[in-house]
């Protein structure tokens, strides 16, 4: 073991040590939406921007290198997160379409109710 751990082969997310895990700055993902490769990724980016840890930051006490299994789970949490932000947008969309529908009915209700005529023959309720 080195005098850091930034010497180490450790993952910096999950402290796996394996010869095998590369820097973290070096490693890129694609990330996939509705079934296309729409982004690659910088690792680093993603973990700061979706697990609010910025592992760029030059730090000489910490891990920098990062392990197959956490690769694989920062991307697939970048694409649920993605997945999630996209469809609260759908959703937001789809309620305001209910909204504009359900005054849409309630004006056009009360119109036909202002546009009948009345019939004075016809008992009224009351």
């Amino acid at each position: 073991m080195g005098s850091t751990l930034a010497d180490t082969n450790m993952c910096r997310l999950c402290g796996w040590e394996d010869k095998g895990n590369p820097l973290i700055s070096d490693v890129e993902v694609c990330i996939v939406h509705n079934s296309l490769n729409v982004l690659t990724a910088k690792v680093s980016q993603l973990i700061k921007e979706n697990i609010n840890l910025n592992p760029s930051i030059p730090d000489e006490d910490l891990p920098n290198k990062i392990c197959y299994d956490c690769k694989n789970d920062v991307q697939l949490t970048a694409e649920f997160l993605e997945k999630v932000r996209n469809g609260q947008i759908y959703i937001e969309k789809q309620l305001e379409l209910c909204e504009k529908r359900a005054v849409s009915a309630l004006t056009t209700s009360y119109i036909r109710l202002q546009i009948q005529p009345i019939d004075p023959d016809k008992p009224r309720r009351g």
